[in-house]
């Protein structure tokens, strides 16, 4: 179990505090690409660990990730104008390009130089694996991009969304990574066959391996550590004197592959990006390394199969139902619902992670931490030093 002190650790990620800290040493998702569809649309708003900013795509397709407060008199650029490489403030007209340099202030004589010294505060921003990436980190770290499978193999092997969880970031890690609850949590419990053959269309299980989960709740977990995180590997007895293993891997700092896929059969991950100490959106992705995805596969998972949440009627109605004459705002709500699945629920608490999830991936956190060159640790040594403290089991056995 964590200490109280540890727990405050590993979850609190605002500005300043050890986690957040860390966290903005690496590239995090921050938006679907699909969620800036078109150059000069409207920008949209993005909040991350605690940090409120405004994404827009320029004319020439660039994303830009901004402070939303102009630097002028501190308007909402979320509702200023995306037009000519520029997000133009509505209140007086300052205009910002996607590094934050102010482009255009019409408020002052054409000869005036003062607009180059006038900056908004700005990330980098890549578009990689059709997500959005932001670095938030002190310039001149930007690490290499994460090199996760999904975003290497062409756009039609892969299917990515986004869903928002109502727990914090480690809740939700955990419960990526831990294969126990498969036995109750995604077990189906009718006693209808085609009750059952419904519910189970929706994992990527067969029925097999749906049989050796309901039959073995107590897998026996084996942890590899490794430098890029930890291979997790879970065994359960199956048919005569067989065993049916789910391996999953933890990669640093927030990814996280499903435990399955046989040969041939899709892969699945997530990545968990906080947006506040109690809130988290998680990107979620599939792939075939080996060939395209079919589009009865593609119409699966935006059911809401594996990995991935299912957008509800009611929320499909809205948008379709939505005028192209509401405020910009309204607009972004509309893009959002259509992207953003519906949300999935957890205990409304203070932030919290205990279990030995919990302590295996902050142990992982605490390698990678001391191992960081002394120039860049900063904060992220007081994790490392809570990290290093943990205890608890990262087995459980068999009786």
């Amino acid at each position: 179990m964590l200490s109280a002190e540890d727990n405050e650790l590993l979850t609190r990620t605002g500005p300043s505090t050890a986690m957040g800290e860390f966290f903005r040493r690496f590239w995090m998702p921050v938006l679907l690409s699909q969620e800036l569809p078109e150059p000069d649309g409207p920008p949209v708003r993005v909040k991350i660990m605690g940090e409120d900013l405004v994404a827009f795509r320029d004319t020439d397709g660039r994303v830009g990730l901004l402070d939303p407060r102009c630097p002028h008199r501190g308007a909402n650029l979320f509702f200023g104008r995306n037009e000519k490489c520029g997000l133009r403030c509505a209140y007086h007209g300052w205009k910002y390009d996607v590094t934050g340099r102010c482009v255009d202030m019409p408020t002052m004589p054409p000869e005036s130089t003062f607009r180059d010294r006038i900056r908004a505060g700005s990330y980098p921003t890549r578009e990689w694996g059709e997500f959005v990436w932001a670095y938030l980190g002190p310039a001149g770290h930007e690490p290499e991009l994460p090199g996760l499978e999904f975003a290497l193999v062409p756009p039609a092997h892969r299917f990515v969304s986004k869903k928002l969880q109502q727990c914090n970031w480690a809740q939700a890690c955990e419960g990526g990574i831990d294969t126990a609850h498969f036995s109750f949590l995604h077990m189906p419990v009718s006693s209808s066959d085609s009750e059952r053959d419904e519910i189970m269309s929706r994992s990527s299980a067969d029925r097999d391996r749906t049989r050796w989960m309901r039959d073995d709740a107590m897998p026996e977990f084996q942890v590899v550590p490794h430098d890029a995180g930890l291979a997790i590997g879970a065994s359960r007895r199956a048919d005569g004197s067989g065993l049916y293993w789910r391996v999953s891997q933890f990669l640093l700092p927030n990814h996280g592959l499903a435990p399955n896929a046989f040969a041939g059969e899709n892969y699945h991950g997530q990545t968990w990006v906080p947006i506040t100490d109690e809130l988290c959106w998680v990107y979620c992705y599939t792939w075939n390394p080996e060939r395209p995805l079919t589009e009865s596969e593609r119409q699966r998972l935006r059911a809401g199969q594996s990995v991935h949440a299912a957008v509800d009627d009611s929320a499909r109605s809205r948008a379709s139902a939505a005028s192209p004459s509401r405020t910009r705002a309204s607009r972004t709500a509309r893009a959002s619902s259509r992207i953003a699945p519906a949300s999935i629920s957890a205990r409304r608490m203070r932030p919290s992670c205990n279990s030995a999830g919990s302590c295996c991936v902050a142990r992982a956190i605490w390698a990678r931490a001391s191992s960081r060159p002394r120039r860049a640790r900063a904060r992220p040594t007081r994790c490392a030093r809570a990290a290093r403290s943990l205890t608890g089991a990262c087995r459980s056995r068999r009786s």
